[in-house]
C-alpha cells in the first residue's frame, strides 16, 4: 500500500515537470488574450472587466490546458511544450503592445521576457540546431531594412501630406534644399525671419551628399524619404562590425535589427528630416574600418562625421580617447583627435565672425557671466561633484525624463553597454553622458527628437563588443531580451505612429488636396508669410516667412499672408495677424475654412 502510494506520488512529481508549469502559464495567457478580445478596450479601464464571467475563463484555461496536453503528447515533436509558452505569451504581447500606455510600461513588460530567455538559455533551450548561414542572414537583414524603411517613409510622407510638419525644422530645410538646388548657396528666410546661411547657425556640409538626389526630385517627401533610407543603411556596419566579433550570423541579425527598431531611431524621426541621421551610418563605418584597421576608409568617414555638424568633433574625440586607452592605438587616436578638435576650432571661429556662435546656452548649467565654452569645460574638470548634482535635473529642477531616457536608450541593448570588462570601454557611453545628459536643454535627452543618433551608434557598438566576450547563457538572454523590448518599443510607437499619420491622410485627402491646390496658384515669384504647418508647402520660393515670427509692422511687407484657418496655438494671436495685415491694405480673396489668403493689392506692391 505505502509503495503503491509512493509510486503514484512519484508519478504526479513526474508529471507536474517545469514544462507543465510553462504550459500552464502558456494557457493562462491564451485565456487572457481571449478575454482581451472579447472587451476589445484598453487593458487600463478595469470597468470593462466588470462583466467578464470568471466561470467562461476558468473554462477557456481549462479547455486551452487539456489542448496544449494533447498537442504534447500526440505530436512527434517533442519541445512542443518549450514553444507553447513563448508563442502563447507572445501572443499576449501582441494583444497589449498598441495598448501600452508609456515606455515605463514597456520596460516592466520586457521583464517578463527577460526571466523567460535567461531560463530557456540556462536550460539550453534557446539553440538553432540547423546554423543559420550568410545567404539567410542577407535576406532577414534586407527584409528587416525594407520593413523598418518603409514605415519611417511612411510617417514622414503622410506627416507632411497631412499638413503635420512644420516650419521648425522641416520648413527651414525645404527652403534650404530649394535654394541650394538653384545657386548650391545653404540659404532660408524663414529661419531667423531673414535672408541668411543656415551654416550661420550650424555648418553642415554634409547636406550636400542629398543635393543630387534632391535635384532628380525637387519634393519635400525627398528628404523624408533620404532620412529613411539612411538610417535603414545603419544596420549593414553594425552587422559587419558584429561578424567582425565573431558573432554567429543569427547573432550579428540580432544586433542590426536591434539598432533598426530601438527607439532612438524610429522616435528621433518624430519631428521630420534632419542632418543627425547621417551620424548613425558614418560612426557605425567608422567603427568597422577601425576595426579592420584600414585607416584610409577610417579616416574618410570621420571627416564625413565631422562635416555633418560642429558638435559632432565631440564624437570623434571620445572615440580617439578609447582608441588610445582601450585598444592602445596611439597614433590613430592622437590623430583623430587632433583633427576632429582643429576642426572644432574652426568652426567656432567661422560661427563667431560669420554665424550666431556656438548654442552654448544648452550647458548654462555650467557656465557663470557668459564665460562660454571655456568656462564650461573648465567648470566640468574643476568639480566633478558638480557634474553628478547635474545629471537628473532639467531646467525645472530634479526630473525623471533623464531617468526614462536613459533606460530609452539602454534597455533595447540589454543594458549592454554598460557590462564592460574593462573600465576604459565605458569611455564609449561619455558622448551619450555629455551631449544628452549633463545639458539641460529638454530636447537633447527627449527620445523623440533628433539628437539621440550619434550616442545610439556608440551604443550599438559597445553592446556587440561586450555581448562577444559573454557566456552563452548571458548572451543569449541579453539579445533575445533585447529584440524583444525593440520590437515592443518601435511597435508601440514608431509604428502606430506612422499608421496615425496614414490614417490622418487617408480619412480626408480631398481636403488636403484642396489645400494643395489653393497654395500652388500662389505665384513662385511672390513673398508668402503664412502658418507654420504651410510653410513646408510653400517652401519653393526666395522669400517665405513664418507668420508668428514676422512682424505686420516690418518694413518689408510680403505679397501675401496665408492662415492655416484650423491651426493656431491662440485665436487672439490671429486675430492680431489678420488685423496687422489687414491695417497695412491686404485683401482677402479668400476666406474659407481651411485657409484664409490675403494678399496686397498689385499696385501697392
Amino acid at each position: 500500500m505505502i509503495k503503491t502510494a509512493k509510486s503514484v506520488i512519484q508519478k504526479i512529481k513526474d508529471y507536474l515537470s517545469d514544462t507543465v508549469f510553462l504550459r500552464l502559464i502558456g494557457a493562462y495567457c491564451v485565456t487572457a488574450s481571449a478575454i482581451k478580445l472579447s472587451v476589445l478596450t484598453d487593458f487600463t479601464d478595469l470597468t470593462a472587466y466588470a462583466n467578464v464571467p470568471l466561470l467562461a475563463a476558468g473554462v477557456i484555461f481549462l479547455a486551452v490546458t487539456l489542448l496544449f496536453t494533447l498537442i504534447v503528447n500526440k505530436t512527434k515533436y517533442v519541445n512542443a511544450d518549450r514553444w507553447l509558452l513563448p508563442v502563447s505569451f507572445g501572443a499576449y504581447t501582441a494583444l497589449t503592445a498598441g495598448q501600452i500606455p508609456d515606455m515605463w510600461f514597456v520596460f516592466a513588460f520586457s521583464c517578463l521576457w527577460a526571466v523567460l530567455f535567461y531560463y530557456y538559455a540556462s536550460k539550453g533551450w534557446l539553440v538553432v540546431k540547423r546554423p543559420f548561414k550568410k545567404g539567410k542572414a542577407l535576406i532577414a537583414m534586407a527584409v528587416a531594412v525594407t520593413a523598418v524603411v518603409a514605415v519611417l517613409c511612411v510617417q514622414g510622407v503622410m506627416r507632411y501630406r497631412s499638413f503635420s510638419s512644420p516650419n521648425y525644422d522641416f520648413g527651414i530645410f525645404c527652403n534650404m534644399y530649394y535654394r541650394m538646388s538653384k545657386d548650391l548657396a545653404p540659404l532660408t528666410t524663414c529661419e531667423r525671419d531673414g535672408l541668411l546661411s543656415h551654416f550661420a547657425v550650424h555648418v553642415s556640409p554634409i547636406f550636400y551628399v542629398l543635393l543630387p538626389f534632391y535635384w532628380l526630385f525637387p519634393r519635400p517627401e525627398t528628404l523624408q524619404i533620404a532620412q529613411a533610407v539612411i538610417l535603414g543603411s545603419a544596420a549593414v556596419p553594425a552587422y559587419l562590425i558584429a561578424r567582425k566579433y565573431r558573432l554567429s550570423n543569427l547573432r550579428a541579425v540580432f544586433c542590426a535589427v536591434i539598432l533598426l527598431l530601438c527607439p532612438a531611431v524610429g522616435n528621433g524621426t518624430n519631428y521630420d528630416f534632419h542632418e543627425n541621421c547621417f551620424l548613425l551610418p558614418l560612426l557605425l563605418w567608422m567603427f568597422y574600418f577601425f576595426e579592420k584597421e584600414k585607416y584610409v576608409p577610417y579616416a574618410v568617414f570621420g571627416v564625413l562625421t565631422l562635416l555633418v555638424k560642429e558638435d559632432a568633433a565631440i564624437y570623434i574625440v571620445f572615440f580617439a580617447l578609447y582608441a588610445v586607452l582601450d585598444r592602445k592605438k596611439v597614433i590613430c587616436g592622437a590623430a583623430s583627435a587632433v583633427v576632429a578638435l582643429g576642426y572644432f576650432a574652426a568652426v567656432l571661429l567661422w560661427l563667431s565672425k560669420a554665424g550666431d556662435g556656438i548654442m552654448t546656452g544648452r550647458f548654462s548649467n555650467y557656465i557663470v557671466n557668459d564665460g562660454g565654452l571655456p568656462e564650461a569645460i573648465k567648470n566640468v574638470l574643476a568639480d566633478p561633484a558638480y557634474v553628478f548634482t547635474q545629471l537628473f535635473l532639467d531646467r525645472n529642477g530634479v526630473s525623471l525624463n533623464k531617468v526614462l531616457y536613459l533606460l530609452q536608450m539602454l534597455a533595447p541593448f540589454a543594458f549592454l553597454p554598460v557590462a564592460a570588462k574593462k573600465p576604459s570601454r565605458l569611455l564609449l557611453l561619455f558622448p551619450m553622458l555629455l551631449i544628452n545628459i549633463m545639458t539641460v536643454y529638454p530636447y537633447q535627452f527627449d527620445i523623440g527628437f533628433q539628437y539621440s543618433f550619434g550616442s545610439t551608434a556608440f551604443l550599438c557598438y559597445a553592446a556587440i563588443i561586450n555581448v562577444s566576450e559573454m557566456k552563452p547563457v548571458p548572451a543569449k538572454t541579453a539579445l533575445c531580451t533585447g529584440l524583444v523590448i525593440s520590437v515592443l518599443c518601435f511597435y508601440s510607437s514608431t509604428y502606430h505612429r506612422a499608421s496615425d499619420y496614414f490614417k490622418k491622410y487617408s480619412g480626408a485627402p480631398e481636403r488636403y488636396a484642396v489645400m494643395e491646390a489653393a497654395l500652388d496658384e500662389i505665384p513662385k515669384d511672390s513673398s508668402v508669410v503664412c502658418s507654420t504647418f504651410l510653410l513646408p508647402h510653400l517652401s519653393d520660393r526666395d522669400e517665405i516667412y513664418e507668420v508668428e515670427y514676422h512682424d505686420p509692422a516690418s518694413a518689408e511687407l510680403p505679397d501675401y499672408v496665408i492662415l492655416d484657418a484650423n491651426y493656431h496655438p491662440d485665436d487672439s494671436r490671429r486675430e492680431y495677424y489678420l488685423l496687422g495685415y489687414r491695417e497695412e491694405a491686404f485683401v482677402s480673396y479668400r476666406d474659407e475654412e481651411l485657409l484664409i489668403i490675403m494678399t496686397r493689392p498689385a499696385d501697392a506692391r
